[in-house]
């Protein structure tokens, strides 16, 4: 069905909903009554003189739990609310979705997505605007990354629910966050063995064949897709900055002895959780496995270089999106809100997951080191053509860890294929 089709359909559908709605929408408050904070638990309270099911569709279980009892907390502060979970398959999610609104009075009314989906969702007419909280939703609460990856086409569309990026964990008791790769290895350099640290057999070491792992040792110097990341034609490389920090990261190689594939990513973790590493690179969500082995430990973000040669970790952001088809538009936006904000500091003791949500009270520590790291970060790509992007990007970091090819040979292929796919523009400054 093509874009203006679905529109269409999608268009009569929703004034057939407002129609059979409108009994209830006079019933409602003009305006849907915030809960306080999170400090003393209050739920949103709504008024409503009859029974509304709001229909919450999602494709990750790591997330029943916290979304359960986030329902059901709802369900006691508005007893003629209740929100109905929908645990379905990833493979076709969004147009499983975009049928079940369609086809159904009792499709989704909400939906979690990735920000890798939100021009597909867009263009699906499956994304009402955010406009109800903007003292909520903002740069102030979230950070720049969450806000930026959940706006498309100049427009907020969704709740920032959590996210996935990567960033560098330390052994506390042994090591200490450094602000460069330099200073790492001169900490290594001069690392001394003791009957204390004698458990020690490592001192850094990550899998460098996953790209999102990796992305940051490039990410400085490259822009995807704009500002936004979302338009294919504005792609920026900075030739000469990426060659010398491609130059740089292949010299880990032989500095930390790191061989590709062996060990791999989980032997890392299980390494650094034993005590026998004290820095690696971690995905976000994996955080939660290394907190639950007891060691102490600190996040920082993934070095410089040195004092002029940068790095920026890549991230995605996972959030809530309200359909135009919800038959009560104003309380499906209320319980997005409860899901991302009014209950977003039990997220991680209940999914394992971060909150997006930056400003949480009585964090610990590590979470407000992660969260500024989020917050800096380079959005991940989120036009539909950007999954070869990075498929590229990590055969040409293969090829320069590997030696197959060198440097400039291999920046020469990626560059070709960025060149003939998309509008490269090249960029002197700093990519934003």
């Amino acid at each position: 069905i093509s874009i203006n089709i679905m529109r269409i359909c999608m268009t009569l559908k929703k004034y057939f909903k407002k129609f059979a709605a409108l009994g209830l929408a006079v019933s409602m408050l003009a305006s849907v009554t915030a809960c306080s904070g999170n400090s003393d638990k209050t739920t949103p309270e709504v008024e409503l003189e009859e029974d509304v099911n709001v229909n919450l569709w999602y494709s990750d279980d790591r997330y029943t739990g916290y979304f359960e009892e986030c329902a059901r907390r709802y369900h006691e502060s508005n007893a003629h609310v209740t929100v109905m979970l929908n645990l379905v398959e990833d493979e076709n999610y969004l147009d499983d979705v975009y049928n079940s609104c369609i086809k159904s009075d009792d499709g989704a009314d909400i939906f979690m997505m990735s920000s890798d989906d939100v021009q597909k969702a867009y263009l699906m007419g499956l994304m009402s605007a955010n406009t109800l909280y903007p003292e909520t939703f903002n740069e102030d609460v979230y950070g720049r990354a969450a806000i930026a990856a959940s706006t498309y086409s100049g427009r907020l569309l969704g709740y920032p629910l959590t996210f996935e990026t990567s960033v560098m964990v330390y052994n506390k008791k042994f090591a200490t966050p450094f602000k460069t790769f330099e200073e790492i290895t001169g900490f290594s350099d001069n690392f001394q063995h003791t009957d204390e640290n004698e458990a020690v057999t490592q001192i850094i070491g990550w899998d460098v064949s996953d790209v999102s792992l990796n992305y940051a040792f490039l990410g400085e110097y490259m822009n995807v897709g704009g500002d936004n990341a979302d338009d294919v034609t504005k792609t920026y490389l900075q030739d000469d900055n990426i060659k010398a920090a491609a130059q740089a990261y292949l010299q880990f190689k032989d500095s930390y002895g790191i061989v590709r594939d062996n060990p791999k990513y989980s032997d890392y973790i299980r390494k650094f959780t034993e005590g026998s590493l004290l820095y690696t690179i971690v995905n976000t969500s994996d955080l939660s496995s290394i907190a639950a082995s007891g060691i102490d430990y600190g996040i920082m973000q993934i070095p410089d270089y040195n004092s002029t040669l940068k790095t920026r970790a890549m991230s995605k952001t996972y959030m809530l999106a309200v359909t135009p088809y919800a038959s009560n538009s104003r309380i499906a936006a209320s319980v997005a809100r409860m899901f991302t904000y009014d209950y977003a500091d039990e997220l991680i003791s209940l999914s394992s997951m971060p909150a997006a949500r930056g400003d949480i009270p009585d964090h610990p520590e590590q979470y407000n080191a992660l969260h500024s790291v989020y917050a800096g970060t380079a959005l991940k790509a989120r036009y539909m053509e950007a999954g070869d992007y990075y498929l590229k990007l990590e055969i040409m970091l293969h090829q320069i860890w590997d030696k197959t090819a060198s440097v400039g040979d291999a920046y020469i292929q990626f560059k070709d294929y960025v060149t003939t796919t998309m509008n490269l523009t090249n960029k002197t400054q700093t990519a934003k």
